[in-house]
Formats: C-alpha cells, structure tokens, sequence
C-alpha cells in the first residue's frame, strides 16, 4: 500500500515542528515545519473566504522560492480539493470552531496554529 505524499508531510510536520522545511537560497528567510503549516492553513482560510470550491482552477505562477512551495504545498493540500485514498478514505474537513478530538498531540498543534494564526491576523500580516 502506498501512502499519499501528503500523508507524509502531515507526519513530518507532526514530529519536526520546529525543524526547518524551508529557505531560499542565499537569503535569510527560511520556514519551520511549524510555520509551513500555518502558513498553509492562512491560505486555507483566504481560499475559503474567497470562495474557492472544489473543481475551481487556481494557477500558480512565481520564481522559484520558500514562498511558492508554500502556496503550492497549501492549494493541493486545501480542503476543496481533499482526495481520500487508503486510510484517508475517511478524511474530513472541520471548520476551527468545530474541530473534534484529535489524536496524539494534535489537539495541542492545532491549538498552537490557531493561536499563531490569531497573532498573525492581529498584527495585520494578513
């Protein structure tokens, strides 16, 4: 059984947190795995206001940087665009207000995003 390329990332991102994922050459700019993850969540979260739904097309277009595979990384991972195959047969989208339990330390990552992205927003980064 083969296992989905984003099923890994979502286990690297669980369990190097705050390893870097990241950077672009020759800048100091880099991500976290950490990071990567709320950043692809904010941009789940402009997709959804801004109406994006499942089939819509979403072109890509940049120089190669940190900041590309970040968008990249968040539009194929998007909830209007899940896919689920082997165990994510089963997968489901929650908004963050109605998130149920979760496994392992999950709950506490979440918590930890939502707490970064809500910090983000204050500060008007977005």
């Amino acid at each position: 059984m083969n296992k989905h390329y984003l099923n890994y990332l979502t286990d690297v991102i669980s369990h190097q947190w705050n390893d870097p994922a990241l950077t672009d050459y020759n800048e100091n700019h880099e991500y976290t795995f950490g990071e990567l993850a709320i950043e692809m969540l904010r941009l789940h979260v402009l997709f959804e206001q801004i109406g994006i739904k499942r089939g819509d097309k979403i072109a890509l277009a940049g120089r190669n940087c940190a900041n590309w595979a970040v968008a990249y990384l968040a539009i194929v991972a998007a909830p209007m665009a899940v896919n689920g195959q082997d165990d994510a047969a089963k997968a489901q989208w929650f908004p963050l207000s109605a998130l149920p339990e979760l496994a392992f330390d999950h709950d506490e990552i979440m918590h930890d995003a939502i707490k970064k992205y809500k910090e983000i927003v204050n500060d008007g980064l977005i």
